[in-house]
């Protein structure tokens, strides 16, 4: 985002330190603005939350009373009965009730209460600063950079390098992009929803589902939790309980299942089997952030197996390509004796082309490679038996089929 919005800048005229400048800028600017809204929303629900302390408490006595009055409900019920004791203190500066004996602390200095204070505020803003300046610097050093990692991989194929960058720079970028429309789509849905339901902080619930989307499979889960807890808590009944959890459940499908594929479709190069075994193995080295970045990180490991014929074992396990052709595929079946897979195959080549163009550019392919193996006796007695039945069972299974293409 920022390479793409320096260069914009640059072409419409603006200097190279100034374009630079002006993303890392922009960018802060905007982060800076989603931040203070967030925590204004932030300070308004903790002020709210002691007079929600009378709906959380009728709501567990009303549980309580429909699961019984004994057992784990009913300490449950207890604990919970003592959390809400606290809420209720919580902003009102009411006293905790403590034992005869205090021991009172030692009065700090005014210079150690503001550094106390402002200790986490720094870390959060020189984290924030580190940040930027390595994006500025990565920006402006970007080409100096590109020419270290080629010098790297090796320059005696310099077209081969600079076509596995280019691939992996476009399919990375494009993910990337498109993930980060469709989770900000999904946030701005999901915060819309709520404020139609009435729960409060709704901007600050949304924006926290946007961004947990981006870790893969549980993300969407975590951010359906505090603002279902939120409404728990504030309506004395169970309709925004519900409303919110029926939000969640028609909006994730739909972004899920038919936003993500229409945009991301194949361009991550990656087969839906390797994106949860490389979700599993990123997490488990780095943890949370090796989860965010799995797919990035596998898609750059796949773009190599294509260009390096050593590691072209990674495209073949981890990449969307089929790896059989559908002649190899076709011949593979049959001696399995599963002429059920290559059938659906073959239904979905006659969508577009004739039943005889099938059989002469697959079927007669794969009688060939199984006529060389019958010469070399490779395929026999009972293998050669199955070879004959699977075909025989395609062929008259393929017999209903119009010899015309479905649609041109």
């Amino acid at each position: 985002i920022f390479s793409a919005l320096a260069g914009r800048l640059q072409r419409l005229g603006a200097g190279r330190g100034l374009s630079i400048a002006g993303a890392v800028a922009a960018a802060a600017l905007v982060i800076s603005l989603v931040g203070y809204m967030a925590v204004q929303q932030t300070a308004d629900l903790a002020a709210q939350l002691p007079s929600y302390r009378l709906t959380i408490h009728n709501k567990i006595e009303d549980v309580t009373k429909k699961f019984g009055g004994s057992g784990d409900f009913s300490r449950a019920s207890g604990v919970i009965g003592e959390v809400l004791a606290d809420l209720q203190n919580f902003g009102t500066g009411a006293p905790h009730p403590v034992s005869s004996v205090m021991v009172k602390p030692e009065e700090s200095s005014g210079l150690a209460r503001i550094g106390s204070f402002a200790s986490p505020l720094l870390h959060v803003f020189g984290t924030f600063a580190a940040v930027f300046l390595l994006a500025a610097f990565i920006l402006s050093e970007r080409e100096d950079l590109r020419n270290r990692l080629i010098k790297l991989v090796g320059t005696d194929d310099l077209q081969q390098t600079t076509a596995a960058m280019d691939d992996a720079a476009q399919r990375v970028g494009r993910m990337l992009l498109s993930q980060l429309a469709v989770n900000a789509t999904f946030g701005l849905a999901v915060g819309i929803g709520l404020w139609f339901i009435g729960i409060p902080s709704a901007f600050l619930w949304g924006l926290l589902a946007g961004i947990l989307r981006f870790v893969p499979y549980i993300g969407a889960i975590i951010g359906l939790v505090p603002p279902l807890l939120v409404a728990f808590a504030f309506d004395p009944g169970w309709s925004a309980f519900l409303w919110t959890l029926g939000m969640f459940a028609l909006i994730e499908p739909v972004v899920g299942q038919g936003i993500e594929p229409v945009l991301y479709g194949h361009s991550s190069g990656l087969s839906p089997l390797a994106v949860v075994v490389s979700a599993t193995i990123w997490a488990f080295l780095w943890g949370a952030v090796g989860l965010v970045l799995a797919t990035p990180l596998t898609i750059c490991l796949v773009v190599m197996g294509r260009h390096i014929s050593r590691l072209e074992f990674i495209d073949i396990l981890l990449g969307d390509s089929p790896p059989l052709t559908p002649d190899e595929m076709f011949y593979q079946r049959m001696l399995a004796g599963d002429p059920r897979e290559a059938r659906q195959h073959a239904v979905k080549f006659l969508q577009q082309r004739a039943l005889s163009t099938y059989y002469d550019e697959i079927a007669l392919v794969a009688i060939r490679r199984a006529h060389s193996d019958i010469i070399r006796h490779k395929v026999a007695d009972e293998r050669l038996a199955t070879l004959l039945q699977s075909t025989d069972q395609l062929v008259t299974s393929l017999d209903a089929v119009s010899d015309k293409p479905l649609w041109h």
